[in-house]
């Protein structure tokens, strides 16, 4: 190929040789001054509609979800680390708020005495049902009958009942609403718990449960383990976020030992047994805040008085739990 001095450019060009005039290469001493909008706009050139055509994610909506990321695992991690500067422990207030000590007067029989053939023991958490059912009073009272059976009645309202109670609420719905208010977790969870605290309430014990000392620090406490467990939950229930939440926390209560009834002239039956606090930490975060002492496992001899009021089994009286080893 031979090729010419250009004397407009100064270069060597190449060109055809001896082919045909019209198949020969031909300088371009001229130029399309078409701008690039006109060039797209008369479809000269094509542009992919959106930047997925080209990548398979935007920079900045990447950026953007690492740092929701980071800001929402920030939000949890203080949720929890606001317990212990609240001096918290969680756990469900079997006998009276943890930071409140016990009456002395009428307390429960040493379980030492009269002792049964079971042994206490430090059960498993039960597995807590998932209930469709809306929430309402009667779908948590107690048939008259079970009063007749008072071990059975105990470890309904124990197992059952305090459970659900702490952890009403605890849904992966909520969860989501907390980490998209902009409250913090544990205003968050104080306020789903309120929703449902008086349901229990009317419920379970007598319409005059607030001229009873004792009940009122019992219901005091049930609220404050009730919020604080609703945070918890919400702080333990995105694993994409912190892999360590094997499962969201849970926190519930359980009776170990039924350890004598009586019953009064009244026609009320006064129950003494051993319950126990249980939570699963050991899947979560929860008790990796060195600072935050939570509270598992503590067993407490427990007073309840139960009687039929208007067809169904109310609280009536308790004695607030003492711990026992």
């Amino acid at each position: 190929m031979s090729s010419e001095e250009n004397p407009n450019l100064r270069t060597k060009i190449n060109h055809s040789g001896n082919a045909p005039i019209e198949n020969r290469e031909v300088p371009v001493n001229e130029f399309n001054n078409t701008s690039l909008q006109e060039a797209v706009d008369q479809k000269l050139i094509t542009t992919p509609d959106t930047t997925e055509a080209v990548h398979e994610w935007s920079p900045s909506q990447k950026l953007e979800t690492n740092e929701k990321k980071v800001s929402l695992k920030n939000k949890m991690i203080a949720a929890i680390a606001g317990f212990a500067l609240l001096g918290g422990g969680v756990a469900v207030s079997i006998g009276a708020s943890n930071n409140q000590s016990p009456p002395v007067a009428e307390a429960p029989a040493d379980p030492t005495e009269n002792p049964t053939e079971e042994t206490p023991i430090t059960p498993e958490a039960p597995a807590i049902p998932e209930v469709d059912a809306p929430l309402t009073v009667e779908s948590l009272q107690i048939d008259a009958e079970l009063l007749s059976n008072p071990e059975a009645l105990n470890t309904v309202f124990v197992n059952d009942l305090i459970t659900a109670w702490s952890n009403e609420g605890a849904t992966p719905e909520n969860a989501q609403a907390a980490i998209d208010s902009g409250d913090g977790l544990i205003e968050y969870g104080s306020k789903i718990a309120a929703e449902s605290d008086q349901v229990f309430i009317d419920a379970l014990l007598v319409d005059d449960w607030e001229s009873n000392p004792s009940l009122v620090r019992w219901v005091d406490g049930m609220r404050k383990a009730h919020g604080e467990t609703l945070a918890l939950y919400f702080a333990t229930s995105f694993p994409d976020i912190t892999p360590e939440n094997i499962e969201p926390y849970r926190n519930g209560a359980v009776s170990i030992l039924f350890e004598s009834s009586k019953l009064n002239a009244d026609g009320s039956i006064e129950i003494i047994g051993i319950d126990s606090t249980y939570n699963n930490q050991d899947k979560n975060i929860v008790g990796e805040n060195p600072n935050y002492q939570v509270t598992v496992g503590d067993k407490f001899a427990v007073s309840r008085t139960f009687a039929v009021v208007d067809g169904t089994v109310k609280l009536i009286d308790m004695v607030p739990g003492v711990q026992v080893q």
